[in-house]
């Protein structure tokens, strides 16, 4: 179960750097994507991490696990805003 859990967790790190894509293309629909990509992926990573950091301290655990979430819930939103306003005042 370990190895499975870290594997996810490695596909889960790596998808949350999509949002470097932002630097490769001027499309804000990929941007957007990417965006909501790596806000999952940060949720995932906490949710993957969130058993294994409880064992040793679990009030230390259920703040990172908080703190990811609100990162994770602010990149999504932050993707679709861009979107809007890009939308708004660029076309």
């Amino acid at each position: 179960m370990e190895k499975l859990r870290g594997r996810y967790a490695g596909i889960f790190i790596l998808t949350a750097y999509f949002v470097l894509a932002s630097a490769i293309t001027d499309n804000r629909l990929v941007v957007m994507v990417f965006e909501v990509a790596s806000g999952l992926s940060v949720i995932g990573i906490a949710w993957l991490f969130y058993p294994l950091l409880k064992k040793d301290n679990k009030g230390l655990s259920k703040t990172y696990y908080l703190i990811k979430w609100i990162e994770g819930s602010i990149r999504p939103f932050l993707g679709f805003s861009c979107w809007f306003v890009y939308k708004a005042f660029v076309e």
